[in-house]
């Protein structure tokens, strides 16, 4: 027979175990998120480096080839990937409800795990506008002005408009369902977040953006100045974009509370039950 402390909020420690594994911070979360999107331009930069110049003209033979299907992909893989992250997001946390039910709150520990997995969303969102609002889209002025566009759909544009823009959009929408389901005591209980409202506000400002953007194209040929009028929405996503810096500190706020409500608690009280 053997002995088995029981956390009262649910957690079994065996063999005197001091810490479950899943108190230990994920600091491997926000890691593997950072890498993965850094991964993703990476990817999306050597695709362009190996067939835009060869086959970047929509009269090229090979271009329906090379670049149309991998337009279609990525279209069919944001629409399915998002839809599906935004459902299962939108259900909550099954553990986060099961602690309220048992003892009206969230345990510390627990809630601190979700806000490292916020911050690597966020951190994520932030390589994600590096990679489409600073370099694709330095790139696409820099193409346009020397190979100039013969369709909307250019080996820069289905990179950045169809590529690193949905990315943002998934995650930056994708980050606040997060927040609210998961820390709903700083961005549900107290209200909207403004912060919040910015970021929100520049994700989906970017979508309607990109269609003006394409439409003015359409009628005025502006590839040599870069600053066209047009092009000034595109300026005021990256300030509405800047309310990135008030989610962090508002988490920063909330984790350093935590913090201090572990070290005050201590241990977890744990329960013996005997185990034959």
């Amino acid at each position: 027979m053997a002995n088995v402390d029981v956390d009262v909020r649910g957690v079994v420690d065996v063999a005197g175990q001091e810490e479950d594994a899943l108190r230990r911070p994920r600091l491997g979360r926000p890691l593997l998120w950072l890498l993965g999107i850094f991964a993703l331009g990476v990817f999306f930069r050597v695709y362009q480096q190996i067939f835009a110049w060869k086959c970047g003209e929509s009269t090229a033979p090979c271009y329906a080839r090379i670049w149309m299907p991998f337009l279609y992909t990525e279209l069919a893989v944001w629409s399915i990937s998002g839809s599906a992250w935004f459902a299962w997001l939108a259900k909550g946390c099954k553990t986060c409800d099961a602690q309220r039910e048992a003892v009206g709150e969230v345990d510390a520990r627990h809630e601190s795990q979700h806000i490292w997995s916020l911050m690597g969303i966020i951190l994520a969102l932030a390589m994600a506008v590096y990679w489409g609002g600073s370099y694709f889209a330095e790139e696409d002025g820099s193409w346009h002005q020397i190979a100039v566009r013969d369709t909307a759909f250019t080996p820069a544009h289905i990179m950045i408009f169809y590529g690193t823009f949905p990315v943002f959009i998934i995650l930056g929408i994708g980050a606040y369902l997060y927040a609210r389901t998961r820390v709903p005591v700083v961005f549900r209980d107290r209200g909207f977040p403004f912060a919040w409202g910015l970021v929100l506000a520049a994700t989906l400002m970017e979508m309607f953006q990109v269609a003006f953007n394409e439409w003015s194209h359409s009628f005025w040929i502006a590839e040599e100045i870069f600053a066209a009028p047009f092009h000034w929405g595109f300026v005021l996503w990256g300030y509405f974009g800047a309310g990135i810096f008030g989610v962090w500190g508002l988490m920063f706020g909330r984790m350093f509370h935590l913090l201090d409500k572990i070290k005050d608690t201590g241990k977890p009280q744990r329960v013996p039950v005997e185990v034959g």
